[in-house]
Protein backbone atom coordinates (compact mmCIF):
# COMPACT_ATOMS: atom_id res chain seq x y z
CA UNK A 1 0.00 0.00 0.00
CA UNK A 2 1.34 3.44 -0.90
CA UNK A 3 0.53 6.24 1.54
CA UNK A 4 1.77 9.59 2.77
CA UNK A 5 4.73 9.25 5.09
CA UNK A 6 4.34 10.17 8.74
CA UNK A 7 7.05 11.71 10.89
CA UNK A 8 7.49 8.30 12.56
CA UNK A 9 7.93 6.65 9.13
CA UNK A 10 10.63 9.17 8.29
CA UNK A 11 12.60 8.28 11.42
CA UNK A 12 12.50 4.58 10.46
CA UNK A 13 13.43 5.35 6.86
CA UNK A 14 16.40 7.45 7.95
CA UNK A 15 17.77 4.33 9.64
CA UNK A 16 17.07 2.22 6.54
CA UNK A 17 18.70 4.92 4.40
CA UNK A 18 22.00 4.45 6.16
CA UNK A 19 22.42 0.98 4.64
CA UNK A 20 21.47 2.32 1.20
CA UNK A 21 23.90 5.23 1.57
CA UNK A 22 26.80 2.83 2.07
CA UNK A 23 26.29 1.56 -1.52
CA UNK A 24 26.44 5.01 -3.16
CA UNK A 25 29.22 6.77 -5.01
CA UNK A 26 29.03 9.54 -2.39
CA UNK A 27 29.93 7.11 0.39
CA UNK A 28 32.73 5.62 -1.69
CA UNK A 29 34.00 9.16 -2.16
CA UNK A 30 34.25 9.60 1.61
CA UNK A 31 31.01 11.43 2.45
CA UNK A 32 29.72 10.40 5.87
CA UNK A 33 26.02 9.65 6.41
CA UNK A 34 24.32 12.00 8.84
CA UNK A 35 21.04 10.84 10.36
CA UNK A 36 20.31 14.38 11.53
CA UNK A 37 20.80 15.81 8.02
CA UNK A 38 18.77 12.98 6.45
CA UNK A 39 15.93 13.62 8.90
CA UNK A 40 15.91 17.38 8.31
CA UNK A 41 16.01 16.85 4.52
CA UNK A 42 13.08 14.45 4.70
CA UNK A 43 11.10 16.90 6.82
CA UNK A 44 11.86 19.60 4.23
CA UNK A 45 10.28 17.36 1.58
CA UNK A 46 7.16 16.96 3.72
CA UNK A 47 6.95 20.73 4.18
CA UNK A 48 7.80 21.78 0.59
CA UNK A 49 6.74 18.75 -1.40
CA UNK A 50 5.60 15.29 -0.45
CA UNK A 51 6.85 12.06 1.05
CA UNK A 52 5.39 8.66 0.21
CA UNK A 53 6.05 5.22 1.63
CA UNK A 54 5.27 1.70 0.57
CA UNK A 55 3.89 -0.15 3.57
CA UNK A 56 3.32 -3.86 3.00
CA UNK A 57 3.42 -5.24 6.55
CA UNK A 58 6.43 -3.00 7.10
CA UNK A 59 8.10 -0.15 5.25
CA UNK A 60 9.74 -1.39 2.07
CA UNK A 61 10.06 1.74 -0.07
CA UNK A 62 10.02 5.52 -0.05
CA UNK A 63 9.83 8.45 -2.43
CA UNK A 64 10.60 12.00 -1.28
CA UNK A 65 10.03 14.95 -3.63
CA UNK A 66 10.58 18.70 -3.40
CA UNK A 67 8.28 21.00 -5.34
CA UNK A 68 9.74 24.18 -6.84
CA UNK A 69 9.21 26.54 -9.76
CA UNK A 70 11.46 26.29 -12.78
CA UNK A 71 14.28 28.81 -13.09
CA UNK A 72 13.57 29.32 -16.77
CA UNK A 73 9.83 28.92 -17.40
CA UNK A 74 6.42 29.01 -15.76
CA UNK A 75 6.69 25.29 -15.06
CA UNK A 76 6.48 23.94 -11.53
CA UNK A 77 8.12 20.59 -10.91
CA UNK A 78 8.47 17.85 -8.36
CA UNK A 79 12.08 16.73 -8.06
CA UNK A 80 12.94 13.41 -6.47
CA UNK A 81 15.25 13.70 -3.50
CA UNK A 82 15.09 10.04 -2.42
CA UNK A 83 13.63 7.05 -4.22
CA UNK A 84 14.35 3.69 -2.66
CA UNK A 85 12.92 0.17 -2.62
CA UNK A 86 14.34 -2.38 -0.18
CA UNK A 87 16.65 -4.77 -2.07
CA UNK A 88 14.62 -7.86 -1.21
CA UNK A 89 11.44 -6.26 -2.56
CA UNK A 90 12.74 -4.94 -5.88
CA UNK A 91 10.99 -6.22 -8.99
CA UNK A 92 7.64 -6.58 -7.21
CA UNK A 93 6.08 -3.36 -8.58
CA UNK A 94 6.73 -1.22 -5.50
CA UNK A 95 8.87 1.32 -7.37
CA UNK A 96 6.24 1.64 -10.10
CA UNK A 97 3.50 2.13 -7.50
CA UNK A 98 5.54 4.78 -5.67
CA UNK A 99 6.25 6.67 -8.89
CA UNK A 100 2.63 6.53 -10.02
CA UNK A 101 1.51 7.86 -6.63
CA UNK A 102 4.19 10.58 -6.91
CA UNK A 103 2.92 11.53 -10.38
CA UNK A 104 -0.61 11.94 -8.99
CA UNK A 105 0.65 13.97 -5.99
CA UNK A 106 2.63 16.21 -8.35
CA UNK A 107 -0.45 16.83 -10.51
CA UNK A 108 -2.55 17.59 -7.41
CA UNK A 109 0.15 20.08 -6.33
CA UNK A 110 -0.02 21.96 -9.64
CA UNK A 111 3.17 20.51 -11.09
CA UNK A 112 3.56 19.87 -14.79
CA UNK A 113 6.85 18.00 -14.50
CA UNK A 114 8.32 15.28 -12.32
CA UNK A 115 12.04 14.45 -12.30
CA UNK A 116 13.84 11.41 -10.95
CA UNK A 117 17.50 10.47 -10.83
CA UNK A 118 19.51 7.31 -10.61
CA UNK A 119 22.50 7.02 -8.28
CA UNK A 120 25.44 4.83 -9.06
CA UNK A 121 25.36 1.94 -6.65
CA UNK A 122 21.68 1.37 -7.24
CA UNK A 123 20.63 -0.85 -10.11
CA UNK A 124 20.68 1.53 -13.09
CA UNK A 125 19.53 -1.04 -15.64
CA UNK A 126 16.31 -1.87 -13.79
CA UNK A 127 15.74 1.78 -12.82
CA UNK A 128 16.28 2.89 -16.40
CA UNK A 129 13.82 0.28 -17.65
CA UNK A 130 11.24 1.30 -15.03
CA UNK A 131 11.57 5.03 -15.72
CA UNK A 132 11.32 4.61 -19.49
CA UNK A 133 8.34 2.23 -19.25
CA UNK A 134 6.48 4.91 -17.27
CA UNK A 135 7.14 7.64 -19.82
CA UNK A 136 10.22 9.33 -18.33
CA UNK A 137 12.97 10.42 -20.71
CA UNK A 138 16.54 11.54 -20.12
CA UNK A 139 16.64 15.33 -19.78
CA UNK A 140 20.13 15.82 -18.35
CA UNK A 141 23.15 14.05 -16.93
CA UNK A 142 24.66 15.14 -13.63
CA UNK A 143 28.36 14.90 -12.82
CA UNK A 144 29.76 15.14 -9.29
CA UNK A 145 33.26 16.05 -8.19
CA UNK A 146 34.64 16.10 -4.66
CA UNK A 147 36.19 19.48 -3.84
Amino acid sequence: MIRDATEEDIKILVDIGESFWATTEYARDGAVYSKERALSSAMLCIKNGFALVSDNEGLDGMALFLIAPSCFSDDKGATEMVFFVSPGKRGAGIGRSLLEAARIKALESGCNRISVGNMFGSSPESSDSLFKSMGFHIAETTYTMKV
